[in-house]
């Protein structure tokens, strides 16, 4: 153990030192004669960024803090250009929604929801493993993926350990697997389903000028992030016997007792989310009666609101406070704004119309097979590196190669980023994976025997969407 972390120590040492060598050393090479010279520090900055957002040998969220640093020094862009992509919509429209998913969190919405439903599915391991994965994806759909899991996780191990020992095991396994794949699937679901989909909409709109709504989004995620679950748990329940438990019930009524009644803090909470969600749905009818409206303006009026309303069953208190809101992923905000800033960067410097250039002899590439390639890269890359830093560093030049060919640059970018939350082999794929191993009921090897079935079936039907969407 201690040679392992020695190991990790150097190796942080020289991939931190590694990053502003690779910036300098393309200032040292010879520049081709169609790059403009502002281009040659974002090539830079792009190499530095993405060896340490892979790496993670320096915090992603203080990784994105480069291009504030870099991009004003070097006179590719004023601070304050730098900056402004910090203060983008989405990342607005991401803490309110942050926010209001604390809120759920601190009063125990969510959990009273799953055992509510758990209780009423029965004791068959089936239809239990589906009620798992369903309710897990449904929730991973409004509030952090991780957050959802760490919550699942432990109602389906308790569940499994009081099982008799002939399905201990075997449903121990399905069911930790299942909510770890539910959780990173469910967040395809939103546009706030995980922070991967905050690239997309910042980058999209960035690149092109349009806004992807609530409804649009969810019309084509939603029916994909069924079609997955539904696959994933054919899946993982082949080898579930087909009989019911007599331990499922007496621990969900258990856990259920736990909770107690439902306290008047849950249906105010339940109240202010679903009015949040209908102005969510109703966006294009809200902006014709007021025009200035947006999913951003919505957020953070419904987050807001939790600050103001008092909590019956605790005086002086109220539905959120500030030490539970300091809890959300500020550094998922700072990440959107690093990346925003260095795409901005590549559009301001003329780097995109270069890689457009560059890009020219992929015209006759048939869209099929572009599209095949793409989500295999992105899919085995976010195997091993962040699914947020995988959008980050693909999504820009995936908007100037769908130019390049020709072809609608939606279907490609939404599909990539569906993609880079699809890496379901490795435990460092994503944080609902590790949580799923640190359980100690699955070993590396189940996890890349179910994870590479579901990375193809996923590759598979996100291909199929993004041929339709072109």
């Amino acid at each position: 153990m201690a040679r392992e972390a020695t190991w990790q120590i150097y190796f942080g040492a020289i991939v931190r030192c590694a990053g502003p060598l690779l910036f300098g050393l393309v200032h040292l090479l010879p520049r081709p004669a169609e790059l403009p010279p502002a281009a040659v520090p974002v090539v830079g900055l792009t190499l530095w960024m993405a060896l340490w957002w892979l790496t993670e040998a320096v915090p992603m969220a203080a990784t994105a803090l480069l291009p504030l640093i870099v991009l004003p020094i070097c006179g590719v862009t004023p601070f304050a250009q730098a900056a402004a992509p910090y203060s983008n919509e989405t990342i607005l429209l991401f803490l309110g929604s942050f926010i209001l998913g604390a809120g759920i969190e601190r009063w125990n919405l969510h959990r009273r929801l799953s055992v509510h439903i758990l209780q009423r599915i029965g004791a068959d391991m089936r239809w239990l493993l589906l009620g798992f994965m369903g309710i897990t994806a449904f929730v991973s759909m409004w509030i952090s993926n991780t957050a959802t899991c760490a919550m699942m996780l432990p109602i389906g191990t308790a569940l499994a350990s009081r099982f008799s020992d002939e399905n201990r095991a075997l449903f121990g396994k399905a069911v930790v697997l299942g909510i770890a794949y539910a959780a990173s699937l469910g967040g395809l679901g939103t546009p706030i389903g995980t922070p991967t989909n905050g690239i997309f909409l910042s980058n999209y709109q960035q690149y092109f000028g349009r806004s992807v709504g609530f409804v649009e989004w969810m019309t084509f995620a939603v029916p994909l992030m069924t079609v997955l679950v539904l696959g994933t748990w054919a899946y993982l329940a082949r080898r579930l016997p087909r009989k019911p438990e007599s331990a499922a019930e007496s621990v969900l009524r258990e856990a259920r007792a736990e909770l107690g009644p439902t306290s008047p803090e849950e249906r105010m909470v339940v109240c202010v989310f679903a009015a949040v969600a209908l102005c969510w749905f109703s966006g294009q009818w809200l902006s014709k009666w007021m025009p200035g409206i947006n999913d951003a303006v919505v957020a953070l009026s419904g987050a807001l609101l939790l600050f103001l309303l008092p909590a019956p069953s605790r005086k002086g208190e109220f539905l959120m406070d500030w030490p539970t809101a300091e809890r959300i992923p500020w550094g998922a905000l700072l990440l959107f704004g690093g990346g925003l800033s260095l795409a901005e960067a590549f559009r301001t410097s003329g780097l995109s119309a270069y890689l457009g250039s560059c890009m020219s002899g992929l015209q006759g590439l048939p869209a099929p097979l572009a599209a095949a390639v793409v989500l295999v890269a992105v899919v085995a890359l976010s195997e091993i590196a962040s699914n947020v830093a995988t959008a980050s560093m693909i999504l820009p030049v995936l908007a100037v190669l769908s130019t390049v060919l020709g072809r609608d640059p939606f279907g490609m970018m939404f599909g990539a980023t569906l993609a880079a939350s699809c890496g379901f082999m490795l435990p460092v794929a994503t944080a609902p994976n590790a949580l799923a191993f640190g359980t100690g009921l699955v070993s590396v090897r189940d996890m890349a025997r179910a994870g590479f079935f579901l990375d193809i079936f996923c590759v598979a039907g996100i291909w199929l969407l993004m041929l339709f969407l072109g």
